[in-house]
C-alpha cells in the first residue's frame, strides 16, 4: 500500500514539484521571527539563504516522507541544490557533495577528520547518540546503512534533504522510515589531525586544478566519439537527470549512489567504455560532477577508478574532487601509454 501511495504522490506532484523550488515565500521573514521559529540572537550559528515557510506542495511531500515533522512549524533555509548535501552542510560546507560512508564506524571517521579530509573548519568528536551537548546528529537505518546528518542551528536543527530543500525542524522530527534514527552525535573537536593513516591518504582539497590544456585534450578526445553513440548517450543522460528531479527517493537521498538505480543510468552503463570520453567531457562542467558515478561504474582500468571501496580512500573525497581526479588520472594514463 505504501509503495502504491508513493507512486500516486509522485504522479500527482511531479509537475508542480519542479516548480516548488522556485515558488515565492509564503510567510514574511519578520512573521517567522515573531512566531519564535528562528532565534536570531544566535544567528552566527545559522546561515540563511532564504527564510520562508514550505509551499503546499513541499508540505505534502515532507508530510509523507517525514510523518513526525510538523510542517506548519518547518522553515525553509535553502532551496533545492545538488551542489551539496546534508553531510557537507552538517560540517558547515555548502560547496561539496559528500556521500555518507555506509557503516557507522566509517561515518564517525568522516566527522572525526572533517577538517583534514574535507576542509571543514574543525574536526568533530563523537558522543552518545542524542546527547544534549551535541551539535551534529548522524542518522542510520542500521549500523551498516548510514543515511543523514543534521546540525544544531540556533534553537532548532537544520537538515539538507538530499538535493531537495534545506529546512529547520525540531530535533527528532525527521526520524522515521526515510532516514532512520539518530545513532551517533558529535561535538566540535579540534582542527588538527594526528592520525597517520588519515594523514597519509589525505588529498589536498585544492590540489586538483583542471587547466585549459586539460579541457582542450578532453574535448578533442570526445569529438572522436561516433555521433550515434553521442546522441544515444545525451538522450539517456537527459532522462537520468529527469529521473533524479522527479523521483523523491532520489531527491531525498544524501547518497548519490542511490541514483544509479535509475533504469536510464543502467542503460548508459550498458553502453560501456565507448562513452568514457563523453563522461569526461561532461565533467569539465563543474555542475555535472555527479556523472562520475557512471565513470566509476564502467571504467575497467582499476588504476583510473576514483571510487575505491577498500581501506579509507572511499571517504576521503567529495564527489566534485572525484570527478576532477578522474579527468587527471585519465590524461596522465594517456600520456604514459603514448610514450
Amino acid at each position: 500500500m505504501k509503495n502504491n501511495l508513493l507512486n500516486i504522490i509522485l504522479v500527482c506532484f511531479s509537475t508542480p514539484y519542479l516548480m516548488a523550488c522556485n515558488e515565492s515565500n509564503l510567510t514574511d521573514e519578520n512573521d517567522i521571527i515573531a512566531q519564535g521559529l528562528v532565534d536570531t540572537s544566535q544567528s552566527n550559528l545559522l546561515v540563511l539563504d532564504v527564510m520562508r515557510t514550505p509551499t503546499e506542495v513541499e508540505k505534502d511531500l515532507l508530510s509523507y516522507h517525514f510523518p513526525n515533522l510538523d510542517v506548519d512549524n518547518t522553515i525553509v533555509t535553502g532551496e533545492c541544490d545538488d551542489t551539496y548535501n546534508c553531510i557537507a552542510n552538517a560540517m558547515g560546507l555548502q560547496n561539496q557533495w559528500i556521500n555518507p560512508a555506509s557503516t557507522l564506524a566509517s561515518f564517525i571517521l568522516q566527522f572525526q577528520h572533517a577538517h583534514s579530509l574535507y576542509g571543514a573548519s574543525w574536526n568533530y568528536n563523537n558522543v552518545a547518540a542524542k546527547a544534549s551537548v551535541a551539535i551534529v546528529d548522524g542518522y542510520g537505518l542500521s549500523a551498516s546503512t548510514m543515511t543523514h546528518a543534521s546540525r544544531r542551528a540556533s534553537n532548532r536543527w537544520e537538515s539538507k534533504l538530499g538535493e531537495f530543500i534545506r529546512i529547520l525542524h525540531d530535533r527528532f522530527e525527521v526520524t522515521g522510515y526515510t532516514l532512520g534514527n539518530i545513532v551517533v552525535s558529535f561535538v566540535i573537536g579540534n582542527n588538527y589531525d594526528s592520525n597517520p593513516l588519515i594523514l597519509s591518504n589525505v588529498i589536498d582539497q585544492d590540489s586538483i586544478v583542471l587547466t585549459e590544456s586539460d579541457c582542450f585534450r578532453i574535448r578533442r578526445i570526445a569529438s572522436k566519439v561516433d555521433d550515434n553513440i553521442r546522441s544515444q548517450f545525451e538522450n539517456l543522460y537527459g532522462k537520468w537527470k529527469e529521473d533524479i528531479s522527479t523521483n523523491m527517493e532520489f531527491r531525498l537521498s544524501s547518497d548519490s549512489r542511490t541514483w544509479t538505480r535509475s533504469e536510464h543510468f543502467k542503460q548508459m552503463e550498458q553502453m560501456g567504455t565507448a562513452i568514457i570520453p563523453l563522461i569526461l567531457e561532461k565533467m569539465l562542467n563543474e555542475k555535472e560532477f555527479h556523472i562520475v558515478l557512471l565513470y566509476n561504474k564502467i571504467q575497467d582500468n582499476k588504476e583510473l577508478v576514483t571510487d575505491v571501496s577498500n581501506g579509507e580512500m572511499e571517504i576521503l573525497e567529495s564527489q566534485q574532487q572525484k570527478a576532477k581526479r578522474a579527468i587527471k588520472l585519465y590524461l596522465e594514463y594517456s600520456d604514459r601509454v603514448s610514450e
